[in-house]
């Protein structure tokens, strides 16, 4: 009789032992129901992985067509000035379109040689020369919204036409 009585024991706490809860974020869940949101979670979690890979690509299809949009180097192809005073811009830092227009410009530097930095939206350098040397006079480049630009001395940026 002890034996019966000791394996119906054993057999209520075990089924007892079954529908035990968890405190999770404030709410009690069974075994099963947390393995329902496990499963939940790793489904938005590969979701969120598709869309991730997604923008990815798109990034990278926007910094294909960026490079292939912004011709960068054009100190021998011929160009044609606007009808527009040119800019004089000291050494520093500046954003174009919020601290110089965007366009494309011809940078002469102002009293000596100045280095030139252009980094795009990706933060991948454009451009990076110095001007006023006997090999590089000047510099022709296109600088679109939100580009920076960095300054080791004083230029003259004129503007010239888009082709």
């Amino acid at each position: 009789m002890k034996k019966y009585i000791l394996i119906a024991f054993l057999g209520l706490f075990l089924l007892g032992c079954g529908n035990e809860t968890v405190d999770i974020e404030g709410e009690a869940v069974t075994y099963d129901e947390l393995q329902e949101k496990i499963k939940t979670a790793e489904g938005k979690l590969e979701n969120l992985e598709k869309d991730l890979e997604s923008v990815e690509k798109q990034i990278n299809d926007y910094r294909d067509e960026l490079k292939e949009n912004t011709q960068e180097e054009s100190t021998a192809a011929e160009v044609e000035v606007k009808d527009e005073d040119p800019i004089e811009v000291g050494a520093g830092h500046f954003v174009f379109g919020e601290d110089v227009p965007t366009g494309r410009y011809e940078a002469f530097p102002v009293d000596k040689s100045s280095k030139i930095t252009v980094v795009d939206l990706l933060d991948e350098v454009r451009v990076n020369t110095v001007i006023g040397t006997d090999d590089s006079p000047s510099y022709v480049f296109t600088a679109l919204h939100g580009y920076k630009l960095e300054l080791s001395g004083a230029v003259e940026l004129v503007p010239l036409e888009i082709e």
